[in-house]
C-alpha cells in the first residue's frame, strides 16, 4: 500500500493584505467603448476620436443575423453621418491579410442597406491623436 503525505495548502500561508494590495493596482485599465470592452485598442481610438468630434455612433452592431447567422455581420462602429450611415471598420494587420475574402463581406452590407464604408487599418490609427486626425479627414465634423 502507497501512502503519500499531504502538502501544506498554500491558501494556508497566511499574506497580510497590505503585501497582496499592490497587485491589484498594477492591472491595466480596462478600454470602455459604450458600456462594452473595447475589442483593440485601435477600436478604442477610434472611439475616442468619435466622441471629440461630437458624432453619434454604435458600437459593435450586429446586422443580418449578427454571429448567430452564416453570413451576418457585427460592424465595429455604425456612424450617423449626415445623409447616409457610415460604417467604420477597424482592421488590425494581424487578424485582417487584406485579401479579397476580408472585404467580400462587409461590402455586402454596404450594398444591402446602401451605407458607406470607412477602413481604418492600425497603421491610419495608432493613437488618439492621429485616429481624430484620420477621422476628421474621411468622416468631417468640427
Amino acid at each position: 500500500m502507497i501512502k503519500f503525505k499531504a502538502r501544506r495548502s498554500i491558501a494556508a500561508k497566511k499574506v497580510p493584505f497590505a503585501k497582496a494590495a499592490p497587485l491589484v493596482k498594477e492591472l491595466p485599465e480596462v478600454m470602455m467603448i459604450r458600456g462594452q470592452q473595447a475589442g483593440s485598442k485601435e477600436e478604442y481610438f477610434v472611439a475616442q476620436g468619435l466622441n471629440k468630434l461630437g458624432m453619434k455612433y454604435s458600437y459593435q452592431v450586429p446586422v443580418m443575423g449578427g454571429r448567430n447567422v452564416r453570413g451576418g455581420q457585427v460592424l465595429d462602429f455604425l456612424v450617423y453621418t449626415p445623409g447616409k450611415y457610415t460604417i467604420v471598420d477597424v482592421r488590425g494587420t494581424y487578424w485582417h491579410t487584406g485579401a479579397r475574402e476580408d472585404s467580400l463581406d462587409i461590402l455586402r452590407v454596404t450594398r444591402r442597406y446602401g451605407w458607406l464604408l470607412l477602413v481604418a487599418w492600425d497603421t491610419d490609427v495608432p493613437d488618439e491623436a492621429t485616429a481624430l486626425s484620420f477621422l476628421r479627414t474621411h468622416l468631417g465634423g468640427t
